[in-house]
């Protein structure tokens, strides 16, 4: 599938649902269960693993439509929906991700 056939979203909500285990919900009117855990490296993100409140304070940021930590650090923008069927969404794609 060729990157031409993705759509991108916004997050339009956030609910920590578990640890580090997100329910997004997106512009198109889907919803999603991401497990964030494997994504919280580096300086930006890393600390959240020592500091699992800090992360379930995570926001919407609704001028870029990423979610938000209190640092400052978000995902950027381009969650991505591959090629839909029938109206309805594919498998979401997160920044970064696979």
């Amino acid at each position: 599938m060729g990157t031409d056939e993705y759509v991108l979203v916004d997050v339009t909500d956030v609910r920590v649902l578990s640890r580090y285990v997100t329910e997004l919900t997106f512009d198109d009117g889907s919803v999603k269960v991401i497990d964030l855990e494997d994504w919280l490296t580096g300086s930006d993100f890393g600390w959240l693993l020592e500091d699992y409140p800090a992360f379930c304070e995570v926001t919407v940021d609704s001028e870029s439509g990423t979610i938000r930590f209190s640092n400052g650090a978000e995902f950027f923008s381009g969650w991505s929906v591959p090629g839909r069927q029938g109206g309805r969404p594919g498998q979401i794609v997160a920044p970064g991700g696979s």
